[in-house]
């Protein structure tokens, strides 16, 4: 599927990403485990689930393997706060996107 262009969560990937959204990558297309704002997050690749977020994709309600995107990103904000680090900018945003708030860091 074409969400696989960013498999590796790097800036290659990312690139190959954008430009699959500058040509109107289809953001409603799923498989069987979710889609890909849930595969990204799957992969805990935030920058590329901002990405496809801001280009439209739905982030309420997406999964993948079963794991909701919401509670995915709540996992990783309390890893960052529970370490004493902020939240990374990405994910902050994305809490903010989903109607949820970021853990204070400890």
């Amino acid at each position: 599927v074409w969400w696989d262009a960013f498999r590796a969560r790097s800036d290659q990937g990312r690139e190959i990403l954008a430009l699959l959204l500058s040509h109107g990558a289809d953001l409603s297309l799923r498989h069987a485990d979710g889609g890909p704002v849930g595969w990204a997050a799957y992969r805990k690749d935030w920058v590329s689930v901002l990405m496809l977020v801001e280009r439209g994709a739905r982030l309420r309600g997406e999964s993948q393997f079963g794991q909701s995107v919401e509670q995915a990103l709540a996992d990783a904000a309390h890893e960052y706060a529970s370490a004493g680090k902020p939240v990374p900018d990405e994910i902050a945003r994305l809490l903010v996107l989903a109607g949820m708030s970021a853990p204070a860091a400890r």
